[in-house]
Order: C-alpha cells, then structure tokens, then sequence
C-alpha cells in the first residue's frame, strides 16, 4: 500500500518512514478490509509545535 504525499510536506523524512511502515503494517494485517488511512491534525495543516504528534484516522 501506497501514501499519497500531499499534505506530508510538514513531516519530518523519519515521520515518513514510521508512515509508511505503519501503513504497510496496516495493509497487511487488514487486507482488503482496511479502505483508508488519514493523517491530519496539525501535523498535516502545517501549524504544529515542536511537541506535535502525528493524528491517524
């Protein structure tokens, strides 16, 4: 399974990765069942502080 990177500008390429290892881990685990999975927050907006975590949907 793939992520988009539009709106991912703002992660850090460490944030990425655990991205897209979750995602995969996700995919794996879910197969066909799982439909989709959404970061947002302020992470995604842009608008984050230095303490940020990443929200999944």
């Amino acid at each position: 399974m793939n992520t988009t990177q539009s709106g991912l500008k703002y992660l850090t390429n460490t944030e990425k990765i655990a991205l897209e290892r979750f995602v995969n881990a996700l995919g794996n685990t879910m197969g066909d069942n799982l439909i989709s999975v959404a970061p947002f927050g302020s992470k995604v907006r842009g608008n984050y502080m230095p303490d940020s975590d990443l929200d999944i949907l």
